[in-house]
C-alpha cells in the first residue's frame, strides 16, 4: 500500500442501501451495502449488531492496505470460489503483517540485534522417512491364512434387572463420542493407545487393538546439540516487484507476486534440543453403532514428538532425490486420525499367547485436532481444530531480528524495507494456505463460511481487533467431517465417504460443540473492542449448521450469532424444538482497572472493579426471516447472582433453565423459558456450596445435583450431592444433601458428565470420587439411593491398589472413570482395573478384571498411578 489509504466517506444513498467510496493505496474501490432494518438487535455491551457488515479499514497510519470485514450475517455464507477466498486471505494477511511491522517498528535502533534460530551447514536436509506403514487389512484371508473369528456373544443370559450401559448424552438420541461404549453384551474401553474388548457379564477379555506406533526419528535428540547460526538470507525480490511498496497486496494479481521462496521443514534444522520424547498414540474417544466401533486416535502429526515447535529451514534447494516435506500451515493435519473397526470379526494375533485383534476397516487423517464428535443413527460428525501457523509462514518475515534487517537501523528503513518484502510473502501465505485447503478438503474452497474479524459492528475511531492472537483474524479453522459409521469403507482411503464443512475460528483451544439430530452450533470464544476500560469485552461467537438427516452430506451454515460473554460448557447451549430458539448462558467476567485519569506516563492512583461480572441466559430466534444469515438475539434475562458470583453450572430442561452461581453462597435459580421473549426468573434458593453438575432425574419434579459444600466464606469442603424439588418453579427447595466428608473429596463428574450415571427406575446414583480415608487414598465409586426421603449410601468400591511391597507391572496408561450397569449389575471402570458390583450391595463382587495381567516386560511401567 501507499502512504494515504482508508479515506471513506458515503457518496450517495437511496432509501435501502448506502454507498460507499474507499481508497487502498493506489486502488479506489465502491462498494454498496444494505441499510439496517429499523429494528434492531437489542442492546448489548458490545458495540455494533449482526444485522449489517462494517469494515476495518487501513488508515494513514498504517503503511499496507487492507480491507476487512467484521463478524455479521455473511459469516454464514460459502464461498463460491476460491478467487473470493483468497481475497478475503490478502486483506487479513496484510493487516496481520501491518500491525507485526508497526508494533516492531518502535524498537528498532533501541536493542542489539540477534539472530532468531539457525541451520547446521552441515546437516543432511533429506525428507523425512515416512511413517510406519498401514495396519494391513485383514478383510481377505490369505493363503494358509485364518479366517475372521467371532466376537463371543454373553455366557450369561440376559436377566430382568435394571441394564443402562449407553452414554450420559445431552441431547436423547444424540450419542456423544466417549472413552467407553458398549453394544449391551461387550464393553470397548480406551486405554491408552489400546482398546480392550471384555463381556460385560462375565468380565473375560477377549480382545485387544494397540494402535500403530506414530513415526519417530531419535537421531536428532542426540547430544551435544548443533549451535544455532544464523538464517540464510532470501532470494532476491524479482525485478517485476522490486518497487513492491507501490503494490497493494489486496488487490495484486497471484502473477505478480510470484516468485515466493519456499519453506520447508527438517527435524533437524532445529537450532536447541531441550530433551526428545518417544511418542505414544492416544485414543480420545469412542463411537460406536452396531458392529463398527469409530476410534479417534492423537500422536500421528509430523512434529507431535518434539517440543519446541521445530524453527524452520527456509530457500534450500533440494539435492536428494526426495526434496524435503513443505511445513503445512495447517500445521496440525493429520495429529489425529480415525480407525474404523468391525467388532464381530477377530483377527489372530501374530503373537502366539496374545489376545486377538479386531477387524480394522478404515484409517484416515482428521484435518485437526479433535474437538469433539456425535453420531445420529449411522451419520457420523467430528469437529476438529487446525491451527494456522501465521508464524512461521508469515510474521516472523517482520520482526526486527530477522536476517533481512540485520544491517538496518532506522525506524523508517525497517518500515520501506518490510514493505518491500510484504507482497511476496503475504502472496506466499495466502497460495499456500488454499492449495492445502483444496488438498484436505476435496471440494476446493466451497465448503468454507466467509472470513471475517472476529468483532461485531461499528468501531469506535481507531479501534481494532485486539492483538492477542492472531490480532483476531486467523485462530483456527473448524471442520465438521460427516461420515457414515457403517458404509462402504476400504482401508486407508475413505475421503469419497466423507464430507466436509469448515469456518474460521477465533482460537484453536476453546471451542464448544452442541448438536441435535438435524441442527450443530460451534461457538468460539472472542472479544470486541470497546471504548470502555479495559477497551475490550469478551463474547461467545456461534455458528449455527444444518445436519442432513441419515444422509452423508456436508453441514451447511444457515445463521451465526454472538453472546456477550463466555460460556461453561456444552450445557450453556440449547435448543428448543417447539420455540424454534437457542438458549445461551453466559458470564461477561469482572474486570479490575483504573478508576482515575491516568497520569502522563500511564500510571494509575487508585484501582479497582470497572465492570461488574454480568450473568444472563439469552434467547435467540432461530425462524426470523428479516435478516437471512443472522440468529437474532430475542431476549435476555436479568443478571442472575449475588456481586462478583460466577456461573458454576447450567441446564436446560424442557420450558425451564436452571442456573447455579457462586462465590460464597450457591444461589440456585429457576427461569421459565416457556415464553421466550420474555425469560423470567422464577424461583430461588439460596444455601452454602454450590452444584457443578445437575441432572434430571425423569420424574419432572427433582434435579439431582453434584458439587461441593462451602464455608460461610466460600471455602471449599467435601463433594456434596443435593436433591433439588423445583415441582414449584417459584419455589425450588433442597430436599436431601449428602456431603463426603473429607474436604478435599474430588469427582470427575465435575469437569466430566460422562462419568455420572444415575438410574431412573431403582433411583441410583453411581458417582466416581477421590478422597482420604482412614485406609489412605479413595479412588473408586460411591453409590448411592437418592429418594425425596432421604440420600442413602449403599456402599463404595475402591479401584486404588493397596500399599505393596513389591512395586507392580502395569501399563503407561489408565482407563478414565466410567460406570455401565447391566441386570443390576454396576460394571465400575477406573485405572488399571474393571469390576462388577451388584448395585444394592457393592460389597458382592462378581469378578474383578485386571487389565495389566498379561504384560509383557517389556510393556511394564512400575506401578503407574492413575487419578
Amino acid at each position: 500500500g501507499g502512504d494515504a489509504k482508508g479515506l471513506s466517506g458515503p457518496v450517495a444513498e437511496d432509501e435501502t442501501t448506502t454507498t460507499t467510496t474507499t481508497t487502498i493505496g493506489p486502488v479506489t474501490t465502491t462498494t454498496t451495502t444494505e441499510k439496517p432494518k429499523e429494528e434492531t438487535l437489542p442492546a448489548a455491551i458490545g458495540v455494533g449488531d449482526l444485522t449489517k457488515t462494517e469494515f476495518i479499514t487501513s488508515t494513514n497510519e498504517d503503511v499496507l492496505g487492507f480491507k476487512i470485514k467484521t463478524f455479521s450475517k455473511r459469516a454464514a455464507d460459502l464461498y463460491d470460489t476460491c478467487r473470493e477466498l483468497r481475497e478475503d486471505l490478502l486483506n487479513a494477511a496484510a493487516y496481520l503483517v501491518n500491525a507485526q511491522i508497526l508494533q516492531e517498528a518502535q524498537w528498532v535502533g533501541q536493542d542489539d540485534h540477534w539472530y532468531m534460530g539457525g541451520v547446521d551447514e552441515d546437516m543432511d536436509d533429506s525428507a523425512m522417512p515416512a511413517r510406519e506403514s498401514e495396519m494391513a487389512s485383514p478383510s481377505a484371508p490369505q493363503d494358509g491364512g485364518f479366517q475372521p473369528a467371532t466376537a463371543p456373544q454373553s455366557d450369561k443370559a440376559e436377566g430382568s434387572g435394571e441394564t443402562d450401559y449407553g452414554t450420559n448424552n445431552q441431547v436423547k438420541n444424540v450419542d456423544e463420542a466417549d472413552v467407553t461404549k458398549s453394544d449391551g453384551t461387550n464393553i470397548y474401553a480406551a486405554y491408552g493407545d489400546k482398546i480392550v474388548a471384555f463381556n460385560a457379564r462375565s468380565g473375560t477379555q477377549y480382545a485387544e487393538v494397540k494402535m500403530p506406533e506414530p513415526w519417530y526419528d531419535p537421531e536428532p535428540c542426540e547430544y551435544p546439540p548443533p549451535r544455532p547460526g544464523p538464517e540464510p538470507m532470501p532470494e532476491p525480490v524479482p525485478a517485476e516487484v522490486e518497487s513492491a511498496q507501490d503494490i497493494d497486496v489486496t488487490t495484486a494479481s497471484s502473477s505478480s507476486l510470484a516468485a515466493a521462496t519456499t519453506i520447508v521443514a527438517t527435524k533437524k534444522s532445529m537450532p536447541y534440543y531441550p530433551g526428545c520424547w518417544k511418542p505414544k498414540a492416544y485414543i480420545q474417544k469412542l463411537l460406536l453403532h452396531e458392529d463398527r466401533l469409530v476410534a479417534f486416535v492423537s500422536g500421528y502429526g509430523e512434529r507431535d514428538w518434539v517440543f519446541p515447535v521445530t524453527l524452520m529451514q527456509e530457500d534450500v534447494q533440494a539435492t536428494d532425490a526426495e526434496p524435503p516435506k513443505p511445513t503445512p500451515i495447517l500445521n496440525e493435519y493429520g495429529n489425529v486420525q480415525m480407525f474404523v473397526f468391525n467388532t464381530t470379526s477377530l483377527i489372530p494375533h501374530e503373537k502366539e499367547g496374545r489376545l486377538p485383534k479386531m477387524e480394522l476397516l478404515a484409517r484416515r487423517d482428521l484435518p485437526g485436532r479433535l474437538s469433539d464428535a456425535r453420531s445420529v443413527g449411522s451419520i457420523g460428525h467430528v469437529v476438529t481444530l487446525t491451527g494456522i501457523d501465521t508464524y512461521t509462514h508469515l510474521r516472523r518475515y517482520f520482526y526486527r531480528y530477522h536476517s533481512d534487517y540485520a544491517e538496518v537501523k532506522e525506524k523508517d528503513e525497517f518500515i520501506s524495507k518490510a514493505k518491500e518484502i510484504a507482497p511476496t510473502r503475504i502472496s506466499a501465505f495466502v497460495d499456500g494456505l488454499i492449495n492445502e485447503l483444496k488438498l484436505r478438503h476435496g471440494d476446493g474452497c466451497t465448503s468454507i463460511a466467509r472470513l471475517a474479524a472476529f468483532q461485531v459492528g461499528d468501531l469506535a475511531g481507531e479501534a481494532r481487533v485486539n492483538h492477542w492472537w492472531d490480532n483476531g483474524i486467523f485462530g483456527a479453522l473448524a471442520t465438521v467431517s460427516t461420515f457414515n459409521i457403517t458404509g462402504n469403507m476400504e482401508i486407508v482411503d475413505v475421503s469419497t465417504e466423507t464430507k466436509y464443512a469448515a469456518c474460521f475460528m477465533p482460537n484453536s483451544w476453546e471451542t464448544t460443540l452442541y448438536a441435535t439430530r438435524n441442527k450443530l452450533f460451534l461457538a468460539g470464544r472472542g472479544h470486541d473492542t470497546i471504548e470502555e476500560e479495559p477497551g475490550f469485552i469478551d463474547s461467545t461467537l456461534i455458528y449455527g449448521y444444518h445436519l442432513a438427516e441419515g444422509k452423508v452430506e456436508a453441514a451447511v451454515p444457515f445463521g451465526v450469532t454472538k453472546a456477550d460473554g463466555n460460556i461453561l460448557n456444552q450445557f450453556s447451549l440449547d435448543f428448543h424444538e417447539g420455540t424454534e430458539t437457542l438458549r445461551v448462558a453466559a458470564s461477561v467476567p469482572e474486570w479490575n482497572g483504573c478508576l482515575v485519569e491516568r497520569d502522563d506516563w500511564g500510571g494509575c492512583s487508585k484501582w479497582g472493579v470497572v465492570r461488574e461480572i454480568k450473568n444472563t441466559v439469552s434467547i435467540f430466534n432461530l425462524t426470523s426471516d428479516e435478516n437471512p444469515g443472522v440468529m437474532p438475539k430475542w431476549a435476555e434475562s436479568k443478571h442472575l447472582g449475588e456481586p462478583r458470583e460466577r456461573v458454576m453450572a447450567v441446564r436446560f430442561i424442557g420450558n425451564f433453565g436452571y442456573v447455579v452461581t457462586f462465590r460464597q453462597t450457591d444461589p440456585f435459580y429457576v427461569l421459565s423459558l416457556e415464553d421466550p421473549s420474555m425469560p423470567e426468573v422464577k424461583g430461588e434458593l439460596k444455601i452454602s456450596g454450590f452444584s457443578s453438575y445437575l441432572h434430571p432425574t425423569g420424574d419432572n419434579e427433582t434435579i439431582v445435583a453434584v458439587g461441593h459444600n462451602a464455608t460461610e466464606t466460600g471455602r471449599r469442603k467435601g463433594l456434596m450431592i443435593t436433591l433439588f424439588d423445583v415441582k414449584n418453579a417459584s419455589d425450588p427447595v433442597d430436599l436431601q444433601r449428602y456431603e463426603i466428608q473429607d474436604k478435599g473429596s474430588t469427582s470427575a463428574v465435575s469437569f466430566d458428565h460422562k462419568a455420572f450415571r444415575y438410574l431412573q427406575g431403582s433411583k441410583t446414583l453411581i458417582l466416581p470420587a477421590r478422597a482420604r480415608d482412614k485406609n489412605g487414598v479413595f479412588k473408586g465409586f460411591y453409590i448411592f439411593k437418592v429418594t425425596k426421603e432421604d440420600i442413602e449410601l449403599l456402599g463404595t468400591v475402591n479401584l486404588a491398589p493397596g500399599f505393596s511391597a513389591f512395586p507392580k507391572c502395569t501399563y503407561d496408561a489408565c482407563l478414565e472413570k466410567r460406570s455401565m450397569v447391566f441386570d443390576s449389575q454396576a460394571v465400575l471402570m477406573h485405572g488399571h482395573y474393571a469390576t462388577s458390583r451388584k448395585i444394592s450391595e457393592p460389597s458382592d463382587e462378581n469378578w474383578t478384571l485386571d487389565l495389566d495381567q498379561n504384560l509383557t516386560r517389556e510393556e511394564c511401567v512400575w506401578d503407574y498411578d492413575c487419578w
